[in-house]
């Protein structure tokens, strides 16, 4: 017998078991909240000094209590965010 729904089950599974879930614990928010706060700074500080894309590239690395572990295989990957970030918000704010 076959059911239609969300609630479907295989071998005591509903389907909602199956979907993977993104983990949305608070902290995760905060820390996402923590790094967009200092990129608004950063750019904020670049026009107030009236500097441009490349000098604010060059002077506002990724702070170090939001650095990737070089061990993770994606560590490049999110590594290039923060520039485009920075690129992406100066740009849009100019």
């Amino acid at each position: 017998m076959s059911t239609s729904g969300a609630k479907s089950s295989t071998k005591g599974q509903t389907q909602d078991d199956r979907i993977p879930h993104l983990h949305t614990h608070p902290a995760i928010f905060a820390r996402y909240l923590d790094y967009l706060e200092s990129l608004v700074q950063a750019v904020r500080h670049a026009h107030r000094e009236d500097w441009s894309l490349e000098q604010t590239l060059g002077r506002f690395p990724l702070p170090e209590r939001f650095a990737i572990s070089t061990q993770l295989s994606s560590a490049s990957f999110y590594k290039g965010l923060h520039p485009y970030n920075l690129q992406r918000s100066f740009l849009e704010t100019q």
